[in-house]
């Protein structure tokens, strides 16, 4: 996401939160305020969190990327050389043998796909653990968690009021993909 975009997001999360304080301050009273706000910080912190450490897990994977591995096999993509390593469905010519497999190739075959599922699986599990386990997306639900308890100890929250600003960025990420997507069709 380019950083326009991202300022755009930000100015109709604020703008939305905006109308909910002018509404809270002249329907409402300073509870109301005082609930949305904790609950629209905690949500606008646990997703900017997000977003940060999975551009971050995107960022090193693209990194970890081996482009001589690809130079091979130029006509196969990834999942292709993920799903035939031994091009056994390959649609070249030259490959078209008609070599018959015994049972312990096959079960050689089998050891050696298990084994490096395994190793892809531990490698993804070791590059995305940081974006689950972010210190700031940490940070983030434990504001939440501390300005719920809070507001509920001091006995001042409001269900309805926390909802609504929680539901701050939801409701301004759907407003906004529809206002990039409809200008994005008009020009």
């Amino acid at each position: 996401m380019n950083r326009t975009k991202l300022i755009n997001f930000i100015k109709i999360f604020l703008l939305v939160d905006v109308f909910v304080i002018f509404y809270s301050i002249i329907f409402e009273n300073n509870l109301f305020l005082l609930n949305t706000q904790v609950a629209f910080i905690s949500s606008m912190l646990i997703t900017s969190a997000s977003y940060l450490s999975y551009k971050k897990t995107i960022q090193k994977q693209l990194m970890n990327i081996n482009p001589q591995d690809n130079q091979e096999n130029n006509n196969l993509d990834d999942i292709d050389e993920e799903n035939d390593p031994y091009s056994l469905y390959s649609q070249d010519t030259q490959n078209n043998s008609k070599e018959e497999f015994s049972p312990e190739i096959i079960s050689k075959i089998l050891k050696e796909e298990k084994k490096q599922i395994k190793q892809n699986t531990l490698k993804n599990m070791k590059l995305t653990s940081t974006s689950f386990m972010s210190v700031y997306k940490v940070a983030g639900y434990a504001f939440l968690i501390f300005g719920f308890f809070s507001l509920n100890n001091n006995h001042i929250f409001l269900s309805i009021a926390f909802m609504i600003g929680i539901s701050i960025v939801p409701f301004g990420i759907l407003l906004s993909n529809f206002v990039f997507v409809s200008r994005e069709n008009i020009e």
